[in-house]
């Protein structure tokens, strides 16, 4: 009696080559090689991904053209993902982030807008996300945060302490009396030595 010959790959996956399968679903995807699922992602990590298709080609399971057709991608984009991944490991493969890439101008216009916003009764968030801005750039245009001046290092008298200060301690002098300032330290292995050989 013969036993039927089991398949290497389940139904629905994607044929790489003569030994490899890729099977995905909306919760990721799992690539079979012999039968074995070799490697796995979640339907978010777009790294994961890309690392088990230049893993493919890498280890010689299946030829660039194959691995590209089944991941849905051109030679060219796979070369990338291959070429990434040698520079910089997986995070080299990690989609790079879009957007804007530095601050936003506030502009006149645009902080007339977000006071506009702002009287309408909206929360904070509500008009960031109106404006196209972060919640930080709605309270500059607001007045709600102050500049932030830079720290200065002055001398105490008659110490050699140094204490760093803003133009902003001036409202809080009386914190400062009741900071107590301590000496230097000073080495003491010497004394520390003696003491344990009594």
């Amino acid at each position: 009696m013969s036993q039927p010959v089991l398949p290497m790959l389940p139904a629905q996956a994607r044929s790489i080559g003569g030994s490899a399968g890729l099977l995905e679903g909306p919760d990721g995807g799992v690539v079979f090689v012999f039968g074995l699922a070799t490697f796995s992602y979640a339907a978010s990590d777009e790294a994961g991904r890309r690392l088990a298709a230049v893993q493919l080609v890498a280890s010689k399971i299946a030829t660039s053209l194959e691995v590209a057709s089944a991941f849905g991608v051109s030679g060219v984009t796979l070369w990338k993902w291959g070429r990434d991944y040698t520079r910089g490991g997986v995070a080299g493969l990690m989609r790079a982030r879009t957007g804007p890439k530095g601050p936003i101008k506030l502009t006149a216009a645009l902080a007339a807008r977000i006071v506009e916003l702002d009287a309408t009764g909206l929360t904070l968030l509500q008009i960031a996300a109106a404006a196209g801005v972060s919640t930080a750039t709605v309270r500059v245009a607001l007045g709600r945060v102050g500049p932030v001046a830079e720290p200065t290092l002055e001398p105490i008298r008659g110490s050699d302490a140094v204490v760093a200060t803003t133009d902003q301690d001036d409202e809080s002098d009386q914190d400062v009396a009741d900071l107590v300032v301590l000496a230097a330290p000073v080495a003491r292995t010497a004394e520390r030595v003696a003491t344990v050989r009594r």
